[in-house]
């Protein structure tokens, strides 16, 4: 399977305008339905703007309404289309959900970019670690993507050659 967004994983933010530009040459999306995870800011917010650009109808998605739908709105200002779902990746509901809104709006889903994450453990020894903070954190960086995966799955597997999912983690 062809990584059509292999270069976004290593993103910095010094780097975001120069590869949204270079990336929108060889892609063109339209028609085809995405949702990018973590997308209300950062490098999700970049990866989801260079999809709307190259055509995709988006869902940006991150546990804020207010902040998705912002990032929405200035992507349907730019002349994208493109809806705010706010969703938790760290509880399997929300992500089942996402995706069927996702499919309920747009009718289908053909890109995933799984790029929401934390670390809640970073500024402290792993000894010290409270494990509820370390469970939350096992829920967004490892249980959801496998669980946004699970959900996307069955609707890649309906369109043959078609179907992308990307796993960001930084």
């Amino acid at each position: 399977m062809q990584n059509y967004l292999g270069k976004v994983i290593y993103l910095r933010k010094y780097l975001i305008k120069s590869i949204q530009s270079s990336m929108l040459s060889p892609f063109q999306l339209s028609g085809k339905v995405a949702i990018v995870t973590g997308a209300s800011k950062g490098i999700g917010e970049a990866i989801a703007r260079t999809l709307a650009q190259a055509g995709a109808k988006v869902v940006v998605s991150s546990r804020n309404q207010e902040a998705v739908e912002a990032v929405a709105a200035q992507y349907r200002a730019e002349g994208g289309e493109a809806i705010g779902l706010a969703a938790n990746v760290g509880k399997e509901s929300e992500v089942t959900q996402l995706v069927a809104q996702t499919v309920a709006h747009f009718g289908g889903l053909d890109i995933v970019v799984n790029n929401a994450g934390t670390n809640l453990v970073y500024h402290q020894p792993l000894i010290e670690t409270d494990m509820g903070a370390f469970d939350k954190m096992m829920d967004i960086n490892l249980k959801g993507p496998l669980w946004l995966a699970r959900a996307a799955y069955p609707l890649f597997e309906k369109k043959p050659g078609w179907g992308h999912y990307q796993y960001c983690q930084h």
